[in-house]
């Protein structure tokens, strides 16, 4: 009888032990957001932050990142007169919208990336994982990262007008 029982908490532990993961956890919600995604055919894209620069050609990314179905076009932006956009299921692993590039004279001046409004608090602390703490500004609406070869800044707390995004501006 006892073996009994215990073999039906078991069998219940692991039924019930990944939706209860998937449902009711962060992590379970990323994972099976990101799985969902990609079952749709969205495409993921995956770099450090620590490593754009503005040293980067149009030509580098788009050879970087070939699978990107990237939209390219010459307008004239506060970051220069190029960009290149790609509409992303995830940036590192986290569910986002778009990713755009924008290029000065040939080279990345900036980049925005666009996210979804859910994972707010946990794409702020992956860029802490990858920048260190953020440094202080005058604008405590705003969270503010150095990064080697620029500068991140991002909302602090998104409200109803924000855009979920956070922006790479080059040095």
């Amino acid at each position: 009888m006892r073996k009994k029982l215990h073999r039906t908490l078991l069998v219940l532990l692991l039924v019930l032990t990944p939706p209860y993961f998937l449902i009711f956890t962060e992590e379970g919600q990323r994972i099976a957001d990101n799985t969902l995604l990609w079952l749709i055919g969205g495409d993921s894209i995956e770099f450090n932050i620590r490593e754009l620069n503005s040293e980067f050609s149009r030509a580098d990314v788009l050879k970087v990142f070939p699978d990107q179905d990237w939209q390219c076009a010459e307008q004239k932006t506060p970051f220069g007169t190029e960009l290149c956009a790609a509409e992303i299921s995830a940036y590192n692993d986290y569910p986002a919208h778009y990713l755009t590039m924008f290029f000065a004279n040939g080279k990345v001046s900036a980049m925005k990336m666009v996210y979804r409004k859910n994972y707010h608090q946990q794409l702020q602390a992956h860029l802490i994982e990858q920048l260190g703490a953020p440094i202080n500004n005058a604008n405590p609406q705003v969270v503010e990262w150095n990064a080697p070869g620029g500068k991140v800044v991002m909302p602090q707390v998104l409200e109803a007008n924000t855009e979920t995004a956070f922006l790479w501006l080059g040095n």
